[in-house]
């Protein structure tokens, strides 16, 4: 992970920087696109590698692209980024999720009372439908 102030920015940027670019033309590149100045000084780049390498003292993140239940790291990514669940380390969401609107609260406590939770008091059939619907962050 790495956070920079990109050049005509306000906010910092924050991106997963692979282990295996750190030095490597991939890994420059990226790091350009998302707006950060580097030297092209050949002599140089090998001292702003060792750098980007050392990880003394820094939290080790674990990267994910997909939403969704991550059974590896015993969480769950929303795609906001946010996370669902105490992970042993830091997880990042690496991707940008077009469907995030299907994730937000629409809607009180009190509509859904009144427009599906009246139908459900002694119909098993509609409790299991809902508790089927809901269970996504349980399974692993």
């Amino acid at each position: 992970m790495l956070s920079f102030q990109a050049q005509g920015k306000s906010e910092p940027i924050l991106i997963a920087l692979p282990w295996a670019d750190i030095g490597e033309r991939a890994g420059w590149q990226l790091l350009k696109q998302n707006g950060l100045r580097i030297t092209n000084s050949q002599r140089l780049k090998p001292h702003l590698a060792d750098f980007l390498q050392d990880t003394q003292n820094k939290p080790i993140y674990q990267i994910v692209n997909e939403t969704g239940w991550q059974s590896d790291f015993n969480a769950y990514v929303l795609p906001s980024g946010e996370v669902l669940g105490k992970p042993e380390r830091p997880i990042y969401f690496n991707s940008k999720s077009t469907t995030s609107a299907g994730y937000q609260a629409k809607g009180t406590l009190s509509d859904w009372q009144r427009e599906i939770g009246q139908y459900l008091r002694g119909n098993h059939s509609m409790m299991l439908g809902v508790a089927c619907s809901l269970s996504a962050p349980l399974i692993g």
